[in-house]
This record gives structure tokens, sequence and C-alpha cells, in this order.
């Protein structure tokens, strides 16, 4: 078994699409498929199941992408290792969903403290926090937050609910909150099933038990700026979670940047839990004092969030947990920064 078919068959795993995948690799489609139906006929099972309009993993195919990515993630963390054990410097690998805005400052602060460790940024690709972890693909990961177990260890940053988008011209734009009765009649835009941080399946099933709600009316967009443009052209509302950061700023996305307006909806909604995860086997000094430096940049990002009074209609939606977060900070990590 060559490592090229493992990355081959990983891409197309991921990417659930062939030419994708070939685009992602910049390679040809035909020696794609070739590489796949080899590693198939290696190992005597089929990985994918093909139509002409989708494909999809096979058991055999689920359970080799978890093998193949611990794989991969070994091979490519021991060159790493061993490459800076010739310089003497630890290497710390931080998953993160969609760069935010408190990675910069902290990872900045970060090489101030801790010079002889090397930080490396990895795409977690949406994907579950404890697989992305259990893989040995990353130490710690920032996205959705997933509760400690007997390998991992996390600290909850926020709790958001769900918010409907409307153009800053509907009728409802002035209005505080909205109830799914309110939202009886218009076509309602969701995200993708595929996207487990937009938490598109749970915001469905949500939607399914109002019976105001219409699936004839209803569209699922994979793209949060397509779902956006969308709202701005009047083709619907969306329905999403509030909690998306600029990538190079401190304001919230283009859900405050754009002609329209977020408005909370009341009542029990799901709720999208964000926070950092990381492996207890890997604790050290050094990822104790990143934690440390992204939780102080978290705290002043809040509070410049809460003293400003156009990013009301956001903030509505945010629930932030600095108490829970120093607790568990206190039993599970030094205080290190200095300010």
């Amino acid at each position: 078994m060559e490592l090229r078919h493992l990355r081959y068959f990983v891409s197309v795993a991921e990417e659930l699409s062939f030419l994708g995948a070939a685009r992602r690799l910049n390679i040809s489609q035909p020696p794609l498929s070739q590489a796949i139906k080899e590693l198939e006929e290696e190992l005597h099972t089929r990985l994918f199941n093909r139509t002409s309009r989708k494909v999809e993993l096979t058991d055999s195919g689920l359970f080799l992408l978890s093998r193949a990515r611990s794989i991969l993630a070994q091979i490519s963390r021991t060159g790493a290792e061993l490459q800076l054990l010739q310089q003497k410097k630890q290497i710390l690998r931080i998953g993160f969903v969609r760069p935010i805005s408190i990675l910069p400052p902290s990872m900045k602060a970060f090489r101030s403290k801790f010079p002889d460790v090397h930080l490396k940024l990895v795409p977690s690709s949406n994907r579950n926090s404890r697989d992305f972890l259990s893989n040995d693909e990353a130490d710690a990961n920032i996205g959705a937050y997933v509760a400690p177990d007997a390998h991992i260890d996390s600290i909850l940053w926020a709790e958001v609910s769900l918010q409907a988008i409307v153009p800053d011209s509907h009728p409802m734009a002035s209005r505080t909150e909205v109830t799914m009765k309110d939202l009886a009649g218009y076509p309602l835009l969701l995200p993708g099933l595929s996207n487990p941080t937009h938490m598109g399946r749970e915001i469905l099933q949500f939607c399914r038990q109002s019976r105001f709600f219409d699936p004839a009316t209803t569209v699922h967009c994979e793209d949060l700026d397509v779902l956006l443009a969308m709202v701005e052209s009047e083709a619907g509302i969306g329905i999403v979670h509030g909690f998306h950061l600029n990538r190079t700023s401190g304001e919230p996305s283009q859900i405050q940047s754009g002609p329209w307006l977020p408005i909370l909806i009341s009542g029990r909604t799901p709720s999208l839990q964000v926070g950092i995860t990381w492996r207890r086997d890997r604790v050290s000094p050094a990822l104790s004092g990143l934690i440390e430096e992204l939780e102080y940049r978290l705290d002043q990002v809040a509070k410049a969030w809460e003293a400003d009074p156009a990013l009301l209609p956001f903030l509505r939606a945010i629930s932030w947990h600095p108490t829970r977060r120093r607790q568990r900070r206190s039993r599970t990590s030094p205080k290190l920064h200095g300010s």
C-alpha cells in the first residue's frame, strides 16, 4: 500500500467528489481514479459507491478513512518532529475550523514566551473535534465544543443561539426577537447538512418540529456567503448561529457587514457551543500557555463587542462563559499570562 494511495483516498473521501479531489491534489482525474481502483483491488473491497450524481463512502471506506487519517498524521508529525529535533524545538499543532481574530495576536504573544516551540495551524475541515484529535491530527482544536472524557479535556467559551437573518428593508428588521410562527410563509434558507459546525441537521430538525415549517420552500446552502447573498436578494430568511468571526479583525462576520440584520429566534432552539479541546496526553507548559493567551484575547474581544451598541443585535444570541473558563483553566493549566 503506497502513501500516495492513502492521500488520494482521503482527498476523495473528504471532498466526496473525484473532480474536487483532483483539483485539491492538483492532478488530473484519470490517475486519481486509477489510484483508487488499485487501492480497492489491493484491499479486496469497494471503498466508494459511485453514481453519475454522487460519491459515497462504503462501510469499508469509512473504516479506512479513520485509519488513513491517523497514519498520514503520524507520518507528517514524525517528519516534522525529526526536523525540529535537529533544531531542539518542540512542535505544537492547533486545529481550527476557520480563522478567527484572536489567533494572530495570540500567536505573536505565544512566540515571545515560547521561542523554542514551533506552532503549526491545521485546518480541521469542520470535523468533530474528538475524531480530529483521536486521529492524532492535532494536539488541540478550536471549534465546536466537545465535553471532556478520559482522553480529551476542553473549555467552553460561548454558547450561541439561533438567529433569523433578514434584509435591512424587511418589515421585521426593527424587531429584537421573532418566533417560528412569525417566519411562516417565508422561504427559509438553512445551512447545508454536511457542515457540522453550522449544525445544519440540528437546525433542520428544529424547523421540522414547528408546525409552521414548509419543506417545499426551504433551501439548504452549503456556503454561508451564498446564504447571505440570497438573503440580500430577498430570496428568503436565513436561519443560522451568530458566532462567525471575521477572518482578519475582531468584528463579527459578514452577518454584521452586509445589508441584513440578525434577529434572535425566541424559545428553545438548538445552540452552538464553541470552545477549545485538547488531548490530555499532550498537556505541556506550551499548550497551557497558548490556551491562557487565547482566553485572554477572547475576553478582550468580548469586552469590546459588549461596549459597542451597534453589535447589540448580534450579542443577543451569545452567552459567554468566563467563569467556567477560569474554573477549568485553574484545574488544567498554570497561569502564564502576564497581563
